[in-house]
């Protein structure tokens, strides 16, 4: 362990693929001189085997350290190091390219770069990301040449990575559309090793067609800015599918390619202009179910009305503006679920507490529900829970829907999961009223197992009040109360142990 901080720390000065190469270099082997001879033939690592420091190294690029560093750090530290390294084909087999911030890095010296990257790989599966959004394309006069060099630089890429599409793993390219259409898998055999296939494309309406990728098999997907009639992969074995979907036919195309499906997310853009009843359709293995954010115009009602998913048990909501859920349209999609939906979750969505509690009557076989806000997101209004609390209390809901039958609100809820960021106020947060009897005239509860509470980014050191301990101990022997804190500093605090030692003060 102590190896492995102090390797860290004598990594501070090295090269990485993700950062610029020193000023003035144009190779990438002018920015490694001989490694430094400081190690003494004492030192702990002169006397670990080669295998283990292997080990190790391949620990500290599966770390978040990874994100930043590659092995190039570990062989500026030493020869040994060097050695080991270079040697070592795992420690070469994920290839980031990320040019979000720095755009003119792409130079022949990269693409060099790159080449004895993979090239030191061996025949190991291969994990390749290149992200190139199109805002690095500039497109003004005075960057017209250099659009051009970059253009060109990036098809040398497709080269480099079609080459090795035997290899492909965890593919995952965010390119212009045109550059997009050069992949090509044609050098793969039948028994691809491909599980993860991202691809989008940065050129809004832009064309891509991509035709050369048959042979591939992937069981997760993820598509941006691309129709799925343009491409051209084998669906049977897609299990996880994340999409922007333009339109409801898109969404229907998708279920119809994929018949082992059993998690999608997506994120409608529909034209509200739609005048024909969109087609049906039904998928008997979807499970779980992501959809939002709403981007552009939109017909939420479309989805809802169109896709059946009767084996579905878990939804999550994100994103959506209380006026943009057709409420009515989402309750009979959730009442074709076979099993019932058992999870819920409403993310960063400005629903009103109202709208929630009319779910949680209506779906009554939820067995986990998740609210998480964030006060920091000025698109979205916070969520407002204060007629939620009351409904679960029995007490009259507000003027904004009509009032509801004696229904119980939740009733089998096991777990409820609360996350906000920004200031916490309790008196907003009446997690008491999980606790309160079904209904007015009834001791029965819900069979509460867990409430989570999590607050982040808290500005001062919050605690629960005395009457909030007092109320919510009295059933401490039957629910589990994880509470946490996440103030600025990033620390991370136990609040219910916070608040009992505050009370003592």
């Amino acid at each position: 362990m102590c190896l492995f901080v102090n390797a860290g720390t004598l990594m501070d000065s090295s090269v990485a693929l993700g950062t610029p190469l020193p000023a003035g270099d144009d190779s990438y082997q002018a920015g490694y001189q001989e490694p430094r001879q400081t190690i003494t033939s004492t030192s702990i690592n002169d006397r670990l085997p080669p295998e283990m420091l292997a080990k190790i190294f391949d620990t500290f690029l599966e770390s978040y350290l990874s994100q930043i560093d590659s092995p190039w750090k570990l062989g500026a530290v030493c020869r040994m190091w060097r050695e080991i390294a270079w040697s070592t084909p795992v420690l070469w087999s994920t290839l980031v390219l990320q040019y979000s911030r720095r755009p003119r890095n792409l130079s022949a010296a990269r693409i060099e770069l790159a080449m004895d990257w993979i090239g030191r790989s061996g025949c190991l599966p291969l994990s390749i990301t290149i992200d190139y959004p199109l805002h690095n394309i500039f497109r003004n006069h005075r960057f017209e040449t250099l659009s051009n060099q970059v253009h060109r630089k990036l098809c040398d890429l497709m080269e480099l990575v079609n080459s090795n599409a035997a290899r492909w793993k965890y593919l995952h390219l965010h390119l212009p559309g045109d550059v997009l259409s050069l992949l090509d898998a044609r050098s793969a055999d039948g028994s691809s090793l491909l599980h993860t296939l991202s691809l989008r494309s940065c050129d809004v309406g832009g064309k891509v067609t991509i035709n050369n990728i048959s042979k591939l098999s992937p069981k997760v997907v993820e598509i941006s800015a691309i129709p799925l009639r343009r491409l051209d992969f084998n669906w049977q074995l897609v299990t996880q599918l994340s999409m922007k979907a333009r339109s409801i036919e898109d969404v229907s195309q998708a279920l119809e390619f994929a018949p082992a499906l059993r998690h999608c997310a997506f994120r409608p853009v529909f034209n509200s202009s739609r005048r024909t009843e969109p087609r049906k359709i039904t998928h008997s293995s979807v499970t779980s179910l992501e959809i939002g954010p709403y981007l552009g115009l939109h017909n939420g009602e479309d989805f809802f009305r169109a896709v059946n998913l009767p084996a579905l048990d878990t939804l999550t909501l994100r994103e959506i503006p209380h006026r943009d859920l057709p409420l009515d349209d989402c309750q009979r999609f959730l009442s074709r679920s076979r099993n019932g939906l058992k999870t819920l979750k409403v993310e960063l969505c400005s629903l009103s507490g109202d709208q929630i509690a009319h779910l949680g009557r209506v779906t009554t076989s939820i067995e986990c529900l998740h609210i998480t806000s964030d006060l920091e997101k000025e698109d979205l209004l916070p969520v407002q829970l204060e007629s939620f609390y009351a409904a679960l209390r029995c007490l009259p809901q507000s003027d904004d829907i009509e009032p509801e039958s004696a229904t119980p609100v939740f009733p089998l809820l096991r777990e409820f999961h609360r996350t906000k960021t920004g200031e916490f106020y309790w008196e907003q947060e009446e997690l008491t009223a999980l606790l309160e009897p079904l209904s007015l005239d009834s001791t029965r509860r819900r069979p509460l197992e867990l409430i989570k509470l999590h607050c982040r980014r808290y500005t001062k050191e919050p605690y629960l009040s005395r009457q909030v301990l007092d109320q919510l101990s009295r059933f401490a022997d039957q629910v589990n109360f994880d509470f946490t804190v996440e103030l600025d500093n990033g620390m991370i605090g136990d609040l219910w142990a916070l608040s009992q030692l505050h009370e003592f003060e």
